[in-house]
């Protein structure tokens, strides 16, 4: 059995108080499921509360885990992790905490071969009762149980850490570095496994009430940790990026206000949000944040680097954008996705960037979960093309589905019009954000074609005289399907030769 002062685990993020009375059982689903692209997989029945928020790890396998909380029918709270393979099938629930009356949303993180698990705890209502604050679990990354939780912060140091939903990342040296976060008492920072180390509040120095919201993360090119968390104090309101010192966890440096979001980044008001803030550390260096806003209603998806340049607008309209999630790809990529409520129901609208994020691909738009009204989380974890994509949705209620999503081929011809009646030549570029695609299918009027290092295939077109349009599909395997129309200009009409 792992031990839980080694990080030999992954740890997740994930939390929920427990409530007094609960109407029905939950049960923990059994059994392996296959997911697929484009369809959304319960991960746990509906709980009821809609702040519930799983917490994501990949091991070095490409198997994803999943931490969440269940409910039970008296009120007290289990902990369960599920792996989700590549492919998408998800296997049944391992069991890492059972019976607790307070569990907050975990963090999860990976290390060699095993999982760890952090997350604010309270076994009992006994004030005395040892298992309180913020705890930990490690398990092997395959078969076999977690072990018995371990207490990682002080006794008689801050309450937040046995409420607090949490966030975590690894530091070089291997040490967890947690962040706490809720109602009430702001955002708690704390290095390492050893309750004797006392903790940091980042909402002192704002002297007031609230911050919360909050995540974690690691540039990739420095190594320097930030927490990126929302204040709601009057007049300080906005979305704050702050610099942790990797030695002691403690602040760096006073927070940075996103430009252009609450009246600390010069602008209107934002709608609060109940999740974690969206940001992400992009493989090969930067951190950046997703955040929907708008005057009256947030109605636009907005991406920041922060430290650098100003926000891009990735999406707007289509009714109220809630949740958002931004997710790093391997090869230095994001992905940045977002919730749109309209009348007609609600969609997740999804855009990648190129290796260098300077420019991003066309919008991908599916159903939310079966009977959503709204997501109110949303997270992920992409694999080289693949995303396998989290939300927790529902009504009053909610609960964690996943699905995967491709990302869409970008398809262009040249010419784009041929005469009909005559055979032309027409060549063809596929691309994955402006990158050639190698090796996709290019067809078109019984015609088929293969494309080369460089993304190109031509293909000889024959249009009818009378005019019209040709239907050509790209298609490449862990790829969407892209398809345009060739225009096909009516042939002019044949004169008779008198002899």
């Amino acid at each position: 059995m792992p031990r839980p002062d080694r990080l030999d685990a992954v740890p997740r993020r994930l939390a929920v108080v427990a409530c007094a009375v609960v109407a029905a059982a939950l049960a923990a689903p059994a059994g392996a499921q296959a997911g697929s692209v484009g369809r959304w997989e319960p991960i746990a029945p509906q709980h009821d509360t809609t702040v519930l928020q799983p917490a994501l790890a990949r091991d070095a396998a490409g198997v994803l885990h999943v931490a969440y909380v269940q409910q039970r029918p008296a009120g007290a709270l289990d902990l369960f992790e599920r792996a989700i393979a590549p492919a998408g099938t998800l296997g049944g629930p391992r069991p890492v905490l059972s019976g607790f009356t307070t569990l907050a949303d975990p963090a999860l993180l990976v290390g060699p071969g095993a999982l760890r698990i952090l997350v604010g705890a309270q076994r009992s209502i006994n004030t005395e009762d040892p298992l309180r604050g913020l705890l930990t679990a490690t398990a092997p990354v395959g078969d076999g149980g977690w072990s018995a939780p371990a207490v990682t912060t002080p006794q008689d140091g801050e309450a937040g850490f046995a409420s607090g939903d949490a966030a975590a990342v690894s530091l070089a040296d291997g040490s967890p570095l947690a962040l706490s976060s809720g109602s009430g008492f702001g955002v708690l920072t704390h290095r390492g496994l050893n309750p004797a180390i006392g903790a940091f509040n980042l909402q002192d120095p704002f002297g007031a009430c609230c911050i919360g919201q909050a995540q974690i993360v690691r540039d990739a090119a420095s190594g320097t940790p930030f927490a990126v968390y929302q204040s709601l104090i009057s007049g300080r309101d906005g979305v704050f990026v702050q610099a942790l010192d990797a030695a002691t966890g403690g602040p760096a440096g006073a927070p940075v206000a996103l430009p252009g979001l609450g009246k600390a980044g010069g602008a209107d008001a934002i709608d609060p949000v109940l999740a974690r803030t969206a940001a992400a550390a992009r493989v090969g260096g930067g951190v950046y944040v997703a955040v929907p806003s708008g005057l009256a209603l947030p109605d636009r998806t907005r991406l920041w680097r922060a430290g650098g340049a100003p926000a891009i607008t990735l999406g707007s309209g289509g009714g109220r954008h809630f949740s958002s999630a931004v997710v790093p790809t391997p090869d230095g990529r994001l992905w940045v996705a977002w919730s749109e409520e309209r009348d007609a129901g609600l969609r997740i609208v999804l855009r990648r960037s190129n290796p260098t994020v300077s420019r991003f691909g066309e919008q991908v738009t599916i159903s939310g979960p079966p009977g959503a009204r709204r997501a109110f989380a949303l997270d992920g974890s992409s694999q080289t093309l693949r995303l396998d994509l989290v939300a927790t949705a529902g009504d009053s209620g909610s609960a964690p589905f996943q699905t995967q999503v491709l990302p869409p081929l970008e398809l262009r011809a040249a010419p784009g019009r041929i005469r009909g009646g005559r055979t032309t030549s027409v060549r063809f570029t596929v691309t994955d954000v402006g990158v050639p695609v190698a090796g996709a299918s290019v067809s078109a009027g019984g015609r088929r074609a293969t494309t080369s290092s460089k993304g190109t295939a031509t293909l000889s077109l024959r249009g009818a005289r009378t005019g019209g349009s040709i239907t050509v599909t790209a298609t490449r395997a862990n790829y969407r399907t892209d398809t345009l129309k060739v225009n096909v200009s009516r042939a002019p009409k044949l004169r008779k030769t008198r002899r």
